[in-house]
């Protein structure tokens, strides 16, 4: 299962990830919810900065989700 999409700008990473929960979080500009778990989240990352431990986070769960771990 598809958990995560890049697509680089001249000046950004643009892409999303797929979370089986909703994450209100200023990191992501738009949430498009499919199912009850299964959540797209698209953000924008502008600086290494922005890839710091807590979007990590979302990667790994993310992660999690591509391999239906959220189904067990």
């Amino acid at each position: 299962m598809r958990f995560a999409a890049l697509m680089p700008q001249n000046d950004a990473l643009k892409g999303h990830l797929v979370l089986a929960r909703c994450v209100t979080s200023e990191r992501f500009e738009r949430i498009e919810t499919y199912s009850p778990r299964n959540h797209v989240h698209v953000f924008l990352l502008r600086s290494e900065d922005d890839f710091d431990k807590t979007f990590q986070g979302f990667i790994s769960e993310a992660y999690r989700v591509g391999r239906q771990e959220h189904l067990e």
